[in-house]
């Protein structure tokens, strides 16, 4: 295994590639030669998180949103959900 050498754009694809594979980061380590905490790391360091709604409703990010029982103040609140209030 290679040390203190920075990750290839070849290397970042295919820890790409075997994540979408669904391989584990030792695997994937394995293949491309570097330490499965380095792909960890490399993970981590490059995370985006997927800011999606519960089935059919939007993203609500307030930090009020179980408790609030003011209606279509924020924009997250629909006119629909404003009326079953």
């Amino acid at each position: 295994m290679t040390k203190y050498k920075q990750l290839t754009l070849d290397d970042r694809l295919l820890i790409e590639a075997g994540l979408k594979e669904g391989n584990s980061f030792k695997g994937i380590g394995e293949r491309i030669g570097k330490d499965c905490s380095t792909v960890s790391k490399e993970v981590r360091s490059h995370l985006v998180f997927k800011k999606s709604g519960a089935y059919g409703r939007p993203f609500n990010d307030c930090i009020n949103r179980k408790g609030c029982r003011i209606s279509s103040v924020c924009k997250a609140c629909s006119p629909e959900k404003a009326r079953v209030r």
